[in-house]
């Protein structure tokens, strides 16, 4: 077996020397054989994942100068690539192999993941195995992949039992479960095909690197999510395992209120009192004090409680051997009454076939039943104890219940903080070990899930801070401390996955928090923004000096080369104003520590953001910078030109040969002064000159919907256009070759306002206004207009409606408040809400309500009337009352009582009478209620339900439970045997009152249970 070296670029990175990755395309065989070097492939990118798959990234061109290039033939998917540095190996496999085609060149773009994507290759289906070892299943995976073993592992973490449920999934995502399920890191050898096993907790070290405001961090950012805060979490486990059974409050839920008590305190007031000292944002201090109370309570009671459910369950244990033992000395009851059962049946056989000698099967029979004797009394015993104990612990739950020790009112407060989530794991069979992994669940569930960003300066590159490189962390899995000392913050991340890519020689390192490989965690997603970037070089496209020459372009790649170099080393101290070393001189802004100044050699370099750039340097070549403030004199001297020269400024002024003249957006706001000025990157009207649209003004956005867009030419005159997302549509615009002014759906023509169908609407010339062409909106107002007179010159049409509020000089009439008063009224009245008047006649009436003192449905003889006593009154044709429908008898109570009240009564006193046509009727009468058919009468009076006919209906009463398999009898008095019998507790037995028996006859009903409930009962039978 070869030498495994792991990949570590990070150490390498450190060096000043360049990475190179080399590739070699091989076979797929057992022995993974050489094809090829390709040493076209560009643009390569490795990531080292922690806990997961790695990838590798590159493309390989066509051709190469006009000649086709051999590796781009060779590679394909499915192929093995051999990634190599400094003695450093690694297999991957291609498994994406796309062309694609770039600015003219065609090439392939290579995905590769590392060689243990092999996994992937062969499914798992219907796994159900149960609890096992984490060997057990293990040797099962390395048996289905024979070139494969297991290498270096842990023993206690070999020994860890969960539950593993796979319905079918490949192998690759089968170990990235058991990762998961039993916090371990599989590292794969992808040289020897070996898979070391090592606990999440035993990896990566915390050398104590820190990132803070003092050193690398230029800015921390710390985002608090409250809505993740859990107090509440329920636990469930394999087949729905509870934790009610082991948890002290007997509830299948734990909980944890710290979050929101924090910043309350309190101390012992020297006589068995408390005295508040602190005082928590969220909770009330009477509330705060009830949940430490309370949780003293839990304390004080959880071990006593967690003796006494070993205590039952030994109990328990011992009451089950005396009911199934099967041991030949001393065998359970329900053995010794199967055994009975089999001689009973045997003497029943002999006694069949007649057989006369019994004594021997009669024997064993008196033998047996005298064992079950004595064991049933073994069990009752047992049994009683079991439910003394069992009883034991549910007074200790009551005890330790949340009603039984928070007030009402601190109850319904406490709700306002309960935050409920449910937590499943099929993975746990073990309530144990359910309930001591909810705890710590609920532990970091119980506090905000924190994201930060940290923003930090090139610390692998920063050689003058090299004091630190022992500190810095050197693998996938190793932690880092962040600190922010503004907001009194400290987090462990550890490092998850990092990214080189050889073009650009940049390395970039991503975190997570400490107890997480994967990232999907859940309380502390700490990923670095932009965490480390080593790019070098320094970008020089946006300035341009003197002459478009061979002398220039080596002047700007020497002065880039410089600015490259003064970057690499401007770098010192922290928090210093001067520093003066062997490598030059940096002055620090203290105020701002992104700028800076550095002084090497014949160079002087100046930066803004912490030497990411460096924007400006001065050296005995010249200027160099991407901004030049003050006074440039373009002389004979000086000349600034474009790259393409059509564009020059020299001591004869400004030339633009051919190209366009563009004005947008000034310069930034953080380089300009003073108001109304331009900002950059907003929308403002621009300006744009050139030869074939003219002039055009519009916004500096792109073609999108909503842009204005004004032109002027000699071609097309004046133009007004709008883009409507699709493209741009003339809203105004003057014809240069008629003079014409056309508007959106309007010309205006001469003296003449066209539209959109080429009509005249408006004439000037003649003061006409085509009404054919006009609908008006509105009113028409002018100085002189004929007064408008309902009947005279305007008539009312079929639909036409007045409104009272458009009425001038209303008609006063007088505010009338009772019927008295409208019944005096002589005329009739309509004001803006009612039509006051004596009679109203109409075929139908509708509204939202009808108001008199009385409504009838005819002025005499046989009608219904409702009064406003709340009565619904009906008269006979001789126009007698006959009955009513009333909800106020004049009883006592309030008038919110009476109104629950409905009562239906004739006119000769309080009664109730339904009655159907077939003669069944239900009335009230004599204090009781009848009910009457055509075979019999029942009446219910009291708590007694009687018929007429003798010996017949139903009687009921209370009695008792005798208990332990004893039987009441009580006499029914039905005459005959009943054809219904029911009996039932009047109250909970709290499972005491077992099974429960009824037997009768023509007298009696014999009412038993099993359990030991004497409580009262209830009894009916009929």
């Amino acid at each position: 077996m070869s030498e495994y070296i792991p990949f570590n670029l990070i150490e390498s990175y450190k060096k000043e020397d360049p990475i190179q990755l080399d590739i070699t395309l091989c076979k797929p065989d057992y022995n993974r054989t050489p094809l090829q070097v390709l040493s076209t492939a560009y643009k390569k990118e490795l990531s080292k994942r922690f806990g997961s798959v790695d990838e590798m990234k590159f493309q390989v061109p066509r051709t190469i100068d006009g000649t086709a290039n051999e590796d781009y033939d060779l590679i394909k998917g499915d192929l093995v690539l051999l990634v190599e540095f400094d003695g450093q190996k690694q297999y991957f496999i291609v498994t994406e192999c796309a062309e694609s085609v770039d600015k003219k060149v065609i090439h392939k773009n290579v995905v590769a993941y590392s060689y243990e994507f092999i996994f992937s290759n062969k499914l798992i289906r219907g796994w159900n195995e149960g609890q096992q070892p984490l060997s057990y299943i293990m040797n099962y995976v390395i048996s289905l992949f024979p070139s494969w073993q297991l290498g270096i592992t842990e023993p206690d973490l070999m020994t860890i039992e969960r539950t593993m449920d796979v319905a079918e999934q490949t192998v690759l995502e089968f170990l990235i479960d058991i990762q998961k399920k039993y916090l371990c890191i599989f590292e794969f050898d992808t040289i020897n095909r070996t898979i070391d096993i090592r606990k999440l907790e035993n990896i990566g070290k915390n050398k104590g690197f820190v990132i803070s405001e003092r050193n690398y961090a230029r800015s921390i950012d710390i985002t608090p999510n409250f809505q993740e805060v859990v107090t509440r979490l329920r636990c469930y486990g394999k087949d729905n395992l509870s934790i009610n059974g082991l948890n002290p409050t007997g509830q299948p839920y734990l909980e944890t209120y710290e979050y929101f008590q924090d910043g309350f305190k309190r101390v012992s007031d020297g006589s068995e009192g408390w005295q508040i000292i602190g005082h928590s944002d969220y909770m009330s201090d009477g509330l705060c004090m009830a949940l430490l109370d309370y949780q003293v309570v839990i304390n004080n009671n959880s071990s006593t409680l967690s003796t006494k459910i070993d205590e039952l369950a030994t109990l328990q244990e011992e009451l089950d051997r005396l009911l199934y033992a099967s041991e030949s000395s001393d065998k359970g009851l329900e053995v010794l009454k199967t055994e009975l059962n089999g001689i009973q049946l045997q003497i029943d056989a002999l006694i069949r076939s007649g057989a006369s000698d019994l004594s021997s099967l009669k024997s064993k029979e008196t033998e047996l039943l005298n064992k079950i004797n004595t064991k049933q009394t073994q069990v009752d015993n047992q049994q009683a104890l079991v439910e003394a104990k069992d009883k034991e612990i549910l007074d200790l739950k009551e005890l330790m219940k949340v009603e039984n020790n928070l007030t009402e009112d601190q109850i319904k407060e406490l709700d306002m903080f309960t935050r409920e989530k449910t937590w499943s794991d099929s993975a746990y069979v073990d309530v144990n070990d359910l309930y001591e992994e909810g705890q710590k669940l609920l532990l970091k569930m119980a506090q905000p899930a924190i994201q930060f960003s940290v923003d930090v300066i090139n610390f692998l590159k920063c050689l003058d801070r090299s004091e630190d490189w022992e500190y810095v962390t050197t693998g996938l899995g190793d932690v880092i401390t962040i600190e922010s000392d503004n907001l009194n913050a400290s987090f462990e991340a550890r490092l998850v996955e990092y990214t080189f890519s050889e073009t650009s020689n940049t390395l970039t390192m991503n975190f997570s928090n400490k107890g997480s490989f994967d990232d999907p965690s859940v309380y502390l997603k700490d990923l670095l923004k932009e965490s480390i970037s080593t790019s070098t070089t320094l970008s020089m496209e946006k300035t341009k000096y003197g002459k478009y020459s061979e002398e220039r372009t080596e002047f700007i790649d020497f002065i880039e080369g410089r600015l490259d170099l003064s970057k690499k080393r401007a770098f010192a101290g922290v928090d210093q104003e001067v520093v003066i070393d062997e490598r030059g001189i940096l002055l620090t802004d203290t105020s701002d520590i992104d700028r800076q100044v550095k002084l090497i050699g014949d160079l002087i370099a100046f930066t803004n953001d912490g030497w990411n750039t460096s924007g400006t340097a001065i050296s005995s070549e010249g200027v160099v910078g991407e901004a030049i403030y003050g006074k440039v004199l373009a002389g004979a001297n000086l000349t600034i030109e474009n790259t393409s020269g059509t564009f020059e400024v020299d001591q004869n002024g400004v030339t633009i040969h051919g190209a366009n003249l563009t004005i947008t957006n000034g310069l930034p706001t953080s380089e300009l002064s003073g108001e109304n000025l331009l900002m950059d990157n907003a929308s403002y009207n621009g300006v744009k000159i050139n030869s074939t649209d003219g002039i055009t003004v519009r916004t500096n956005d792109a073609d999108i919907t909503g842009t204005i867009k004004t032109s002027l030419n000699a071609s097309e005159g004046i133009k007004i256009q709008y883009h409507n997302g699709s493209g741009w549509l003339d809203r105004f615009k003057v014809d240069s070759s008629t003079g014409d002014l056309i508007a959106h759906n309007m010309q205006l023509k001469g003296g003449q306002v066209i539209n959109s169908s080429g009509k005249a609407v408006i004439d000037l010339d003649n003061g006409v206004l085509n009404w054919d062409e006009l609908t008006i909106d509105g009113k028409i107002k002018a100085t002189e207009i004929e007064d408008l007179v309902v009947g005279d010159n305007v008539t009312m049409g079929a639909n036409a409606t007045i409104s009272w509020n458009k009425i001038t000089s209303k008609p006063s009439i007088n505010n009338y408040s009772d019927s008295d008063a409208i019944n005096a009224i002589e005329s009739t009245y309509i004001d803006g809400s009612s039509v006051w008047t004596i009679d109203v006649y109409a075929q139908n009436i509708q509204g939202n309500y009808i108001t008199g003192k009385t409504v009838r449905t005819s002025s005499s003889g046989k009608r219904i009337e409702m009064t406003s006593g709340n009565d619904i009154e009906f008269y006979s044709e001789t126009g007698n009352l006959a009955g009513m429908i009333d909800y106020d008898i004049g009883g006592a109570g309030t008038e919110e009582e009476e109104a629950k009240r409905i009562f239906l009564r004739t006119n000769s006193g309080y009664a109730l009478k339904l009655e159907s046509a077939e003669g069944l009727s239900i009335e009230s009468k004599s204090g009781s209620i009848w009910l009457q058919a055509p075979t019999g009468t029942a009446y219910i009076n009291g708590s007694k339900i009687l018929t007429t006919a003798s010996g017949s209906g139903v009687k009921g009463g209370s009695s008792t439970f005798v208990g332990n398999g004893g039987e009441r009898t009580i006499a029914h008095g039905l005459g005959s045997s009943p054809t219904a019998v029911s009996a039932m507790p009047k109250a909970n037995p709290n499972g005491y009152l077992g099974e429960v028996w009824i037997r009768y006859d023509s007298t009696n009903i014999y009412v038993g249970n099993t359990g030991s409930y004497t409580g009262a009962l209830v009894w009916m039978a009929s």
